[in-house]
C-alpha cells in the first residue's frame, strides 16, 4: 500500500486539469495535510453542485487553494497515516456522510484538509442515485445525528438535531423521513462511543468553515 492513496467513485474521472505529480508534491511538502478535497465539477453541467463544495461558506472562491474541514467522496486523497491513526470510514453508516465523520477523527488527531483545486474531478453524478429519495434523506438525518452525537459537544449536538429536523422536514417535503431518521438514530446510539473531539479541533473547525452545525 502507498502513503497517499488516491480515491475517485466509480462514476468520476480526472479532468485535464491537475496529476499525480501534484498531488505528491503537495502532500510531500506539507506532512501536516491528511486529506486533499480535490475540487469536483459536475461532468453535464461543468459547474460544482452546492453540495459538492466543501466548504459552509459556498459563495468563497472556488479558485484558490485554502484549508477546510471536510471533503467530498468523489474525489480526493488521503495519507495512509489517517487511516492508520483514525480507523476507515464507518461501516454502518452505508449512504451519506462518511466522509465528515473521517473528517472529525483526522482533524481531532491533528491533521489538515486541504481544498486542491489544482486537481479537478468531473463527476458523473445522476438524479435517481444509489437509494430512493425518501431513503437518502433518512440516512442522511441518522447518519448526520450519530457523526454529532460522536464528535460534538452537548450545546451543539442539540442544536444540530433541531436544525437537521427541520432542513429533512423542507428538503423530503414531509415528516416521514426525519421523524424515520431519528427513530434509526435512537436505536444505534448506545452502540456508539462519545469521542468528543478536543477543543483545539473546535477551533479548526471554526476557523475553516466547519460543519459545528452539521
Amino acid at each position: 500500500m502507498g502513503d497517499v492513496l488516491v480515491f475517485l467513485d466509480d462514476d468520476a474521472v480526472f479532468a485535464k486539469q491537475g496529476s499525480f505529480a501534484d498531488i505528491r508534491e503537495k502532500m510531500e511538502k506539507n506532512p501536516k495535510i491528511g486529506i486533499l478535497a480535490f475540487q469536483v465539477i459536475n461532468f453535464y453541467s461543468s459547474t460544482m453542485r452546492t453540495e459538492e463544495i466543501p466548504f459552509t461558506n459556498k459563495k468563497l472562491d472556488l479558485t484558490k487553494e485554502r484549508l477546510t474541514s471536510t471533503f467530498i467522496g468523489a474525489g480526493h486523497a488521503i495519507r495512509k497515516t489517517v487511516f492508520d491513526s483514525c480507523g476507515f470510514y464507518p461501516e454502518d453508516y452505508f449512504y451519506g456522510v462518511e466522509e465528515l465523520d473521517l473528517s472529525f477523527r483526522a482533524i481531532d488527531a491533528g491533521y489538515d484538509i486541504l481544498y486542491f483545486p489544482t486537481v479537478q474531478v468531473l463527476h458523473k453524478q445522476v438524479e435517481t442515485g444509489r437509494v430512493t429519495n425518501q431513503e437518502k434523506w433518512i440516512m442522511s438525518y441518522r447518519n448526520r445525528l450519530l457523526t454529532a452525537y460522536k464528535f460534538l459537544p452537548t450545546e451543539y449536538l442539540v442544536g444540530t438535531g433541531m436544525i437537521l429536523f427541520a432542513k429533512i422536514t423542507l428538503l423530503s417535503r414531509g415528516m416521514k423521513a426525519p421523524i424515520e431518521g431519528l427513530k434509526r438514530f435512537c436505536a444505534q446510539k448506545s452502540e456508539q462511543e462519545r469521542k468528543r473531539v478536543s477543543k483545539e479541533a473546535i477551533i479548526y473547525l471554526k476557523k475553516n468553515y466547519g460543519r459545528l452545525w452539521i
